[in-house]
């Protein structure tokens, strides 16, 4: 097209050797460092503790450095006796190896005690030749429906990326690159079919788990219903009826503290079912969960809660009466602008100012803590969390359109998405600065 010149031009490969190389390199590295752990102890008491000596010997394929490695591993093991001042044994790992019965002619399978570290320490060897292998073919393979472009200027590649090369039109394949953490390289070199294939059945596993979400939520919603307390435990029901704050606890406060817990549990699985669409970027994956997420909310909120009480009879009626269906949710919309306005204030005053705690960052610190055994792990438990925006951005959505159609219905509504907006604004900007 003559728009501008053009530096390198790299084109993803079609197999995944490489990326599969990788992630088996760092599994093996990772098991290696904890048997050294199990020896050394973390952190090593040792005085006298040099680890790039004791790198050295280790990564280095010869019996000098195998003599040398067991001299330092004897010198700073921590002891496991203080008194008798006798150093801790060496890991032993189970391994089953099939041997062949020389006199039956059979395989045998016997568990066999070896030592954690050497074993490791081959696995490793064997990873390092495996990678080198997939960086040598790396380019000499076929090459995949992803490539990476890069122009001389950057006018000109902002220029290209905002024009139709493709064959249709209508459609634009070409984008701005991501950064690289940015990129899921395991679906970068997938082709076009595949791609299709795992969208679709990620959109199917969904589709699957809004049906099955809306078990529980639509049970436990039920019961607590004052409709179904009526037609199954009258006793209960005039209590309910006698007493004001009961019924508001039942009718408003209760429905909202569920449907608040069901739907933090709810992002972290279509994460996992967003990832298996075979998105080939963080930001488009980001994107598809803020969508998802936003009908989660739209079905559940707006028709799960508002039919509750007679939900099975709704879903008999979708199916043999469907404008009966849709005249019954236009009835019963209205009545439910004063549970709206009791979940925006529940959520904006006392749900987002407990994100200020991180107790969800918290918890997972402390969990990572805990089963950390290598450096490795208590980096990974100290590093930074990122704002999942496809989480946090469908509610505030949600509550603008909430805002925006029920206000007229109950005028106490409006107060409470500007409270909403107001606390949301100060939380957002502490955790985007600090956090």
């Amino acid at each position: 097209m003559r728009i501008g010149e053009i530096e390198a031009v790299h084109v993803a490969p079609l197999e995944q050797e490489l990326t599969q190389a990788l992630a088996h390199r760092a599994k093996v590295l990772g098991k290696l460092e904890t048997a050294f752990v199990a020896v050394l102890g973390n952190p090593c008491r040792a005085r006298s503790y040099d680890p790039e000596l004791l790198k050295r010997a280790v990564l280095t394929d010869t019996d000098e450095a195998r003599l040398l490695e067991r001299r330092l591993l004897r010198r700073w093991a921590r002891r496991k006796d203080k008194k008798r001042n006798r150093p801790v044994e060496r890991p032993q790992l189970s391994v089953m190896q099939p041997v062949r019965n020389s006199e039956t002619g059979k395989w045998q399978w016997p568990l066999r005690r070896i030592d954690a570290i050497d074993h490791w320490r081959t696995a490793l060897f064997a990873a390092d030749v495996r990678l080198q292998k997939a960086r040598e073919h790396f380019h000499g393979g076929e090459g995949g429906t992803s490539a990476f472009v890069t122009m001389t200027h950057a006018a000109d590649a902002f220029t290209i990326s905002q024009l139709s090369v493709h064959a249709r039109p209508d459609t634009c394949k070409i984008r701005m690159a991501p950064e690289a953490r940015a990129v899921v390289w395991k679906n970068v070199g997938r082709p076009y079919s595949a791609k299709m294939l795992r969208y679709v059945v990620g959109l199917v596993m969904t589709v699957a788990l809004l049906l099955l979400w809306s078990v529980p939520v639509v049970l436990l919603s039920t019961l607590i219903s004052l409709r179904f307390l009526v037609t199954r435990s009258p006793g209960l029901a005039d209590v309910v009826k006698n007493n004001q704050f009961v019924r508001s606890l039942l009718s408003y406060t209760l429905p909202s503290l569920i449907l608040t817990i069901f739907t933090t549990i709810l992002p972290r699985i279509l994460w996992g079912f967003v990832l298996v669409g075979g998105d080939r970027a963080y930001s488009i994956a980001d994107k598809n969960m803020f969508i998802r997420h936003l009908y989660f909310l739209i079905i559940y909120i707006v028709i799960v809660i508002a039919m509750t009480g007679s939900v099975w009879s709704s879903v008999y009626d979708m199916f043999t009466d469907f404008g009966g269906f849709w005249k019954q949710l236009v009835n019963v919309l209205p009545q439910m602008a004063t549970w709206y306005c009791v979940y925006v204030m529940l959520y904006g005053a006392g749900y987002q100012v407990l994100k200020l705690l991180h107790l969800k960052s918290v918890c997972r610190y402390l969990f990572l803590q805990a089963k950390a055994a290598t450096p490795r792990d208590y980096m990974k438990a100290i590093s930074p969390v990122f704002i999942d925006w496809g989480t946090f951005q469908p509610y505030t959505v949600l509550f603008f359109f909430i805002g925006i159609l029920y206000s007229h219905l109950q005028p106490l509504l409006l107060p409470m998405c500007l409270l909403y907006f107001l606390v949301g604004i100060f939380v957002m900007r502490y955790m985007c600065i600090y956090s």
